[in-house]
């Protein structure tokens, strides 16, 4: 009952993203026992969504310090102008000279430019932050894939094997007047569990062979 109430719940969580489509048919399950891609590429995290926002904020951050540092430099400007004038005035040619100097640049300019130097500063930290953050986001799903499919596989290689001999010796020593209905019933809780602890590490591994499916772009996939 858990274990629909669960998947019920999965399955409303999937309309909020796909509508309608959510109540289709599942397709078959994906091989969770490799990933569509090669696990070393995963490191390469600088085309995942969050570094390049993180990037555009740098870019922009710079920017803004580039305009700062232009305004403390004085700019000019040059304007030629031809009247024509009617009688008894005669055409007129002039020529204006502007330049703009920066007025208390110690408190101003010098300021501005300071103050978007020490954003930057912090865009890129941030960057860096960020996608220091995903490189060990990306590292410690990738061990919590192999080391799951390591353990489901220890579970079905060695410790179902000997669960199931476990209740086969139980209940034929109880057949042969030698065992107790206590034993079988305990080798039966052990196969049990341990066939509960293969699902929960098959299904850790799919998981996290989910997330690193979704966050690998697509376009790197090939």
């Amino acid at each position: 009952t858990d274990a629909a109430g669960q998947a019920k719940r999965a399955r409303i969580g999937l309309a909020r993203f796909i509508g309608a489509e959510a109540e289709r048919p599942l397709g078959d399950p994906p091989d969770l026992a490799r990933l569509p891609f090669d696990a070393a590429r995963l490191e390469d995290v600088d085309a995942q969504p969050e570094i390049q926002l993180a990037k555009a904020q740098e870019a922009i951050a710079a920017t803004e310090a580039d305009l700062a540092r232009a305004s403390k430099t004085p700019d000019w400007s040059a304007e030629l102008t031809y009247a024509v004038r009617g009688s008894p005035y005669s055409n007129m040619v002039s020529l204006m000279v502007s330049i703009d100097l920066p007025w208390s640049p110690g408190t101003r300019q010098d300021r501005e430019h300071a103050a978007k130097l020490r954003e930057l500063d912090a865009a890129r930290a941030m960057r860096e932050d960020t996608r220091r953050m995903r490189v060990a986001e990306v590292g410690a799903m990738l061990a919590e894939w192999e080391s799951a499919r390591a353990q489901a596989k220890r579970i079905s290689d060695e410790m179902l094997p000997l669960a199931a001999q476990r209740r086969e010796a139980a209940l034929a020593a109880y057949r042969g007047g030698g065992g107790s209905l206590v034993a079988i019933l305990e080798a039966r809780r052990a196969e049990l569990d341990a066939r509960l602890a293969l699902i929960a590490q098959e299904q850790a591994a799919a998981k996290a062979w989910a997330w690193l499916q979704f966050v690998f772009p697509a376009m790197e996939k090939s």
